[in-house]
């Protein structure tokens, strides 16, 4: 389902993930098909493997996704890179991020966008932190990511206003980016959109991080080298703390 101004797009970053992206596209269609809203789901893609002609496969056979294939040389800013140009290729009232790997549940779209769809929230963040909420990454990912998110929320205020404010699963009216000056170099997207966005209320769904379905993750060194530098930049940004957020409550940001 395609229109001039569609009222969803689902961005999805993917790189080497030809054992999940069709996955991917059944379970969005499953989930959003049946709505109503016109929606497209588009992949940002900078993978140099069969992923590439798997995802020319699914533009080929559905309107409903799209392909934005990123070649070397032009894979500027990693993940955060791949939202900001698949923001720049789509326009929609609302947008939704998720990961290609099916660790971030299609069937909570609509979780999502409920807040948004009703005028509660501009900003949706899926939360692993929430009570119900939970994670499966192993012993060693949870205690990294547990020292990122305190460090994050020491040194940000507005990051505060979620739990999660390091996560990959997340929706905002696309308004609230609409003109804002984001880097296309920081480790998370979602950081720079709750420090920089000009959402005044923003609410959190809770969710548990599912499995890697298949294929390797991304993560290493280097990206939390790239997240400390994010932290330091933001943090010279000067934007008034916001009221803490009480959970799955959308939070004014002041």
């Amino acid at each position: 389902m395609t229109s001039t101004m569609l009222d969803l797009v689902v961005l999805v970053p993917s790189r080497h993930e030809a054992s999940n992206v069709t996955a991917v596209a059944e379970r969005v269609e499953t989930t959003l098909g049946v709505t109503g809203i016109a929606w497209q789901l588009v992949f940002v893609d900078d993978s140099d493997d069969e992923t590439v002609a798997v995802l020319a496969g699914l533009a080929a056979v559905s309107s409903d996704v799209r392909v934005i294939h990123r070649p070397v040389g032009a894979r500027v800013g990693g993940l955060a890179g791949a939202i900001m140009a698949g923001l720049g290729a789509v326009d929609s009232r609302w947008v939704a991020v998720m990961d290609a790997d099916l660790q971030h549940p299609p069937e909570l779209l609509l979780d999502l966008l409920e807040p948004l769809q009703a005028g509660t929230a501009q900003v949706t963040v899926g939360s692993r932190f929430l009570e119900h909420a939970g994670g499966r990454e192993g012993r060693f990912r949870p205690a990294v990511s547990s020292v990122a998110r305190r460090v994050v929320r020491a040194s940000l205020p507005r990051a505060r206003t979620v739990t999660d404010p390091l996560g990959g699963f997340f929706a905002f009216e696309r308004s609230v980016v609409d003109g804002v000056a984001f880097s296309s170099h920081g480790a998370r997207f979602l950081l720079e959109l709750l420090v920089r966005g000009r959402q005044t209320l923003v609410a959190e769904i809770p969710y548990t991080l599912a499995t890697r379905a298949g294929g390797r993750s991304k993560a290493g060194p280097d990206e939390g080298l790239r997240l400390l530098r994010q932290v330091a930049r933001l943090k010279l940004a000067s934007v008034p703390p916001p009221v803490p957020v009480p959970a799955r409550a959308a939070v004014a940001v002041r």
